[in-house]
């Protein structure tokens, strides 16, 4: 019977099952509850996909007028816009679902974001301010010799390398991908790395004693020297 009534985009009636050579010996008919009359409306989807019938059965034959068979298909409408008011308000909550964490990942973003550029001034301070005090130093006549000319100099060079490096390395990351010179990772004692993170905040703190126990063994690591260095200098400030 299911199968007759989803055939056509209208109402199907059968005013007696038992007199239909169709379904005359259908188990509903010649067994209990014993059924004689059928009419469904099938629920079709805005597409034309059909999903079920609302139907009405009886166990005595009858007609429907127009009347009922309007009814019967106003009902049928009436479901399938349920139907699709459940879809709609399910699609709704998975909207609304990956909405909220999509803002959860902006936020989480927002936070990064921050927490970079915070690094990138910790990053960033430390060898400019080398560069600054050391060329105000030399511009204002306090260093004289000229051997403490040179190593001013060399300071200098050594902090714009390093400031270089950190350049670089914040590029590659806004890139998502690693520096160019990874051929530069090289063995390296962790102790030449201390001892210039030392003398780096003494430079920049003068009236400051830095006291360090380290031990005297300390291994030698394979890495990128200025990532490492910078590494050890944030440790310890």
């Amino acid at each position: 019977i299911f199968a007759h009534s989803t055939r056509g985009a209208d109402v199907f009636v059968v005013p007696d099952l038992h007199g239909d050579e169709r379904f005359a010996n259908h188990p509903l008919v010649t067994n209990s509850p014993g059924m004689r009359f059928y009419a469904g409306a099938p629920l079709q989807t805005a597409d034309g996909h059909t999903l079920g019938t609302v139907c009405v059965l009886d166990r005595v034959p009858r007609e429907l007028d127009a009347e009922q068979t309007g009814a019967l298909r106003s009902l049928a409408r009436q479901v399938m816009v349920l139907f699709e008011f459940r879809r709609t308000a399910r699609l709704t909550n998975v909207l609304l679902a990956d909405a909220d964490r999509l803002n959860a990942a902006l936020g989480r973003a927002d936070a990064a974001k921050d927490e970079i550029l915070s690094m990138i001034a910790h990053e960033l301070n430390s060898p400019l301010a080398i560069i600054r005090g050391t060329a105000d130093a030399l511009t204002s006549g306090l260093i004289q010799q000229d051997q403490d000319r040179l190593e001013a100099y060399r300071e200098i060079s050594a902090s714009s390398r390093r400031l270089r490096r950190v350049v670089e390395n914040m590029l590659a990351l806004t890139r998502g991908s690693t520096t160019d010179e990874e051929s530069e990772m090289e063995p390296q004692r962790l102790q030449h790395s201390f001892d210039a993170a030392i003398a780096e905040h003494t430079h920049l703190h003068p009236g400051s004693e830095v006291r360090l126990r380290l031990a005297p063994d300390l291994p030698v690591v394979y890495g990128e020297p200025t990532c490492l260095d910078q590494m050890v200098t944030n440790l310890l400030s």
